[in-house]
């Protein structure tokens, strides 16, 4: 897959600090702005999901009402999806997990699947330049980053041309620290340029605004730019681009190679994400009870309306990790069974309480599928309390009272 005759693209000199900062500057206002809209339209989802649960259950199967609520629903799912992609976009800090990484295996990894997605005709050169670099990361986050990345370069090259990847460790003086607003000189430079069509300068100022694509017509959310900036400023780096029409775009970032960085960048976007939800940490107003027998769930549901909280449903361990993430660290409760298919209770409820340790769990489990850890806690989290098989419903609602009044 070569072209010839495509025109050579060199590294461009640094942006100069103040073009990259008004540009950040600019784009945390745009992704904080987004991120409460998408948290608003989190508010109207849940609940239509939750009602939709409800209807279909009332439903005859095979009826027109059963239909249409099950159509109701796979549009509010597809919508779900799309605001997962946003809040990525504009909260990545909501799920960071780093861990060391083998990045050049990741990236290769990424490149490997990339090609073998490109149709036999596509004339596409690629020129790969990879160093060993083993850093602390997020790797969903940066698979993510390279799909887009990687994608954009695939509609750059429609016409075919020259795609260059390299990677290779840098340490930066302090002018280039200063242009770029890193503070330590070692880090990782991950370049991709390509030898397509180009942007204009016009094009190129908003490239990572949210919702911003010259791709009219096709799937292209406008996000994509806007998610690899977020990873990027999130793991301490920095993200430029240099386009020109005719010519080419390169796409340059800058990965601190020390774990204290990206541990300082990590806590600025938890002190951010707690500023971004005031309310839900000082109030918790909703309950989940995840059972897929739907005879225990009409019996217990109502006991747990008495307390005057919203009560959604969840008849599996994954759907209970969907609806449990639209609103964190508002749930005064879980209520779990342990046999639930695609995730079982025990592990669903410990990846709970990993997110919120101040979260009340009660587990409903057969005596016999009762593990030695179920009912222990850390020391600053609820005490979390197992019923088991046979129980009275008064046992059930003084179990709510008891983790209700609980604080973490």
């Amino acid at each position: 897959m070569s072209t010839t005759g495509a025109p050579s693209l060199r590294p461009k000199t640094l942006p100069a600090s103040p073009v990259l900062r008004e540009r950040d500057e600019r784009l945390e206002s745009l992704k904080f702005l987004m991120g409460k809209l998408v948290h608003d339209f989190n508010n109207f989802l849940v609940p239509l999901l939750g009602y939709v649960g409800l209807l279909k259950e009332d439903l005859a199967p095979g009826s027109n009402g059963l239909t249409y609520a099950e159509a109701m629903e796979n549009a509010a799912r597809k919508t779900e999806g799309y605001l997962d992609v946003m809040l990525l976009a504009a909260r990545p800090y909501r799920h960071f997990h780093p861990k060391p990484t083998d990045f050049k295996k990741l990236l290769e990894s990424a490149i490997l699947e990339w090609k073998s997605s490109l149709p036999g005709g596509a004339a596409i050169e690629i020129r790969e330049h990879i160093s060993p670099c083993h850093i602390t990361l997020d790797e969903l986050q940066w698979t993510k980053v390279f799909v887009q990345l990687l994608g954009n370069a695939r509609f750059a090259l429609a016409c075919g041309g020259i795609l260059e990847i390299g990677l290779e460790p840098q340490t930066l003086s302090s002018a280039e620290m200063l242009d770029l607003n890193i503070t330590e000189p070692g880090v990782f430079r991950l370049t991709l340029r390509d030898s397509g069509f180009g942007m204009s300068a016009a094009v190129l100022n908003r490239a990572c605004e949210p919702f911003f694509t010259t791709r009219i017509g096709s799937t292209a959310t406008g996000l994509g730019l806007t998610l690899v900036h977020s990873v990027v400023q999130l793991h301490g780096g920095q993200l430029a681009i240099d386009s020109i029409e005719n010519i080419g775009t390169t796409v340059t970032i800058w990965i601190p190679e020390s774990f204290a960085r990206l541990a300082a960048s990590a806590a600025e976007g938890q002190r951010k994400a707690a500023l971004l939800r005031p309310q839900q940490n000082s109030v918790r107003s909703k309950i989940l009870l995840v059972e897929n027998d739907l005879l225990l769930r009409e019996v217990l549901k109502p006991c747990l309306q008495q307390t005057n909280r919203d009560v959604f449903l969840a008849s599996d361990g994954e759907e209970a990790l969907r609806i449990f993430r639209r609103f964190p660290q508002d749930w005064a409760l879980v209520v779990s069974g342990a046999d639930l298919p695609r995730l079982n209770g025990w592990d669903l409820c410990r990846s709970l309480r990993t997110e919120d340790a101040g979260l009340g769990v009660i587990l409903v489990a057969p005596s016999a599928n009762l593990p030695a850890e179920a009912a222990t806690s850390e020391p600053n989290q609820r005490p979390s309390i197992v019923l088991t098989k046979p129980f009275a419903l008064k046992h059930f609602k003084e179990a709510i009272q008891s983790l209700i009044a609980a604080k973490p």
